[in-house]
């Protein structure tokens, strides 16, 4: 044998067995390289055949004939679908598939959660995959490009993306995208409020086919029988959403939920998976005023936060307490004392007799967490911070246009006054401790104007609608009952957000502790009260805000039936995008 045919004999034998060892990698070795480098780190995968259905949930683990993509390999063409992978959830991105497919990954699996589709103009739904490309592909995140073909034959672009130890993907919408959708049918969506009353919908209440969202940048499904939280994040504010409904009776239930998008400002979708992670319970008529245990237990530490709902989809809302209040027997309405407390874990409510209520359902979620929180559980609060950027208040601020970068609220300042009254600080630089007082009090002032802006706003609108106005009118008792609502906020809480005047009186008194040895009986005194008003300004601004978003999505409803309120409705739409307006 001639040394050049003895040279390729070898070659050809050391090409099979190459292709050897990358066919056995490929089919039954993918576990547990993924085991061996790191299951937290992020992959890219191609599993060889395209799909014509959803994933089994074993084909996920298995990952049987899958190829596991080198890293920094941007130049894979796939053979079959791409799955994009970290150890909290999968992303099937299938040729047959309208959209992206999510898979959580838990305790006892994967378990497919939502599609992420996407629409252009009119309703126009994407359909199938025309075309992936790998942007990014590394252990810390991986980025996919995606073309998807609409029913009219549109193309729509959407950029993905999914990082290490996270339980979100990012979508950036590109190309001709006009409305981003999550589907999956669930059993509730939840607009919270940390300082206010949530709003939760119900699909066993109504029987409409779609309801406007009255939601700035968050909400989130609850389904999987109590172990699962989809949560949406929209970076843009002042965008239209909805929640669509599909079925009737018992069988009826959120199908998804939708929001008008702007090119290149990101959405994120998290999926949070725990046994236990919500609960939902319907009051019985004999258990309304009396202290009710739930058959519960919260999986973990955190904040958590009740809802209780009866036949409107605004609902009474507490963070439950360490113990029962003193006077946490509720009252019909708007009880002031918490009803919700925790006793040896056992989680109690004490619900209000709500009589005219045909029913009452309790609902409760995580919103935040404590120190005991374990470092991998996601709740609202963390998502927010990785995702906006900011937690509730300084959201709440930015929102407000109150200055969300210094944020001198009287919790912020009075908690940054004590720690230099206890390290003796206060007298070493009393100018500056001074300055950041005077600021607190003239952020008082600031969040009080902004009050009164909401008050003399719901003037304009009902001068706008002028005698159209009215309880009376079928069309119209909607729009009224809100702005009612908002006065009655304001008025009722006016008592103990006081008076600017009253706030710069504390903080002049806060200010005086600087030179006295014995500080802590007047602080605590003075930080009780200061705190009291701010969280009564807390609360009022975000009723407030959110009594306009429900009034604006309504009237939005008004304007797409064609009702004989519609111009009325469009005026009082612009009134309030007026009032809103700011640079994004």
């Amino acid at each position: 044998m001639s040394p050049r045919v003895e040279s390729q004999t070898v070659a050809r034998v050391v090409l099979v067995l190459v292709m050897c060892q990358i066919c056995a990698f490929a089919q039954s070795s993918v576990n547990q390289v993924i085991q061996d480098t790191g299951p937290i780190f992020t992959y890219i995968l191609d599993t060889g055949v395209s799909s014509p259905s959803r994933l089994a949930p074993n084909i996920i683990s298995d990952k049987a004939g899958w190829t596991l993509l080198a890293e920094d390999d941007r130049d894979h063409a796939f053979a079959g679908d791409a799955i994009l992978l970290n150890d909290r959830i999968a992303v099937a991105i299938r040729r047959e598939a309208a959209g992206p497919e999510v898979y959580a990954l838990g305790e006892k699996g994967p378990v497919y959660r939502a599609t992420l589709t996407a629409a252009a103009v009119q309703d126009d739904e994407t359909t199938m995959l025309e075309r992936v490309e790998i942007v990014e592909n590394t252990n810390g995140a991986v980025e996919v490009n995606t073309e998807y073909k609409t029913q009219q034959d549109k193309l729509v672009s959407i950029v993905y993306r999914l990082v290490t130890g996270q339980i979100h993907i990012q979508s950036t919408p590109k190309v001709g995208v006009d409305t981003f959708c999550v589907e999956g049918q669930t059993n509730f969506l939840v607009v919270p409020d940390f300082f206010a009353d949530d709003i939760v919908y119900d699909a066993r209440l109504g029987n409409e086919k779609s309801l406007p969202l009255p939601a700035e940048n968050f909400f989130f499904h609850l389904s999987g029988d109590g172990s699962s939280i989809i949560t949406c994040v929209w970076q843009t504010t002042d965008r239209s959403s909805r929640v669509v409904f599909a079925g009737e009776g018992e069988k009826r239930a959120i199908a998804r939920s939708e929001g008008e998008c702007v090119a290149d400002k990101h959405i994120w979708v998290a999926f949070a998976e725990h046994a236990n992670l919500w609960h939902a319970r319907l009051l019985a008529a004999d258990e309304r005023n009396t202290d009710v245990a739930l058959e519960w237990r919260p999986p973990f530490s955190a904040k958590w936060r009740a809802n209780l709902v009866t036949d409107s989809e605004v609902a009474q809302s507490w963070n439950f307490a360490d113990a029962p209040a003193a006077g946490h027997e509720a009252r019909e309405s708007d009880a002031t004392a918490n009803p919700c407390w925790f006793a040896n874990s056992t989680p109690y409510i004490h619900p209000p007799a709500f009589k005219s209520a045909p029913s009452l359902l309790a609902v409760v979620y995580p919103i935040d967490r404590t120190q005991a929180t374990p470092l991998n559980e996601f709740l609202l609060v963390d998502l927010m911070r990785s995702t906006l950027g900011v937690g509730p208040c300084q959201y709440i601020l930015d929102v407000e246009g109150l200055d969300a970068q210094t944020a001198p609220t009287p919790a912020l300042v009075c908690e940054y006054v004590e720690s230099q009254l206890r390290k003796n600080k206060s007298r070493q630089n009393p100018t500056a401790m001074r300055e950041r007082i005077g600021a607190m009090a003239g952020h008082v002032e600031q969040a009080e104007a902004r009050v009164t802006a909401y008050a003399a706003l719901s003037g304009k609108i009902r001068a706008i609608g002028g005698g159209a106005l009215t309880s009376d009118n079928a069309e119209t008792r909607e729009m009224v009952r809100i702005l009612d609502d908002l006065e009655a906020t304001i008025a009722q809480l006016a008592p103990e957000r006081r008076s600017p005047k009253d706030a710069k009186a504390l903080s002049e008194q806060l200010a005086g502790l600087t030179d006295q040895a014995s500080w802590q009986d007047s602080f605590e005194r003075v930080n009780a009260e200061l705190r009291a008003i701010g969280s009564a300004q807390d609360r009022t601004l975000a009723k407030c805000r959110m009594d306009l978003r429900r009034l604006k999505q309504y009237c939005l409803s008004v304007e797409k039936r064609a009702l004989s309120s519609a111009p009325l409705a469009q005026k009082i739409v612009a009134c309030i995008n007026d009032a809103f307006q700011k640079k994004e």
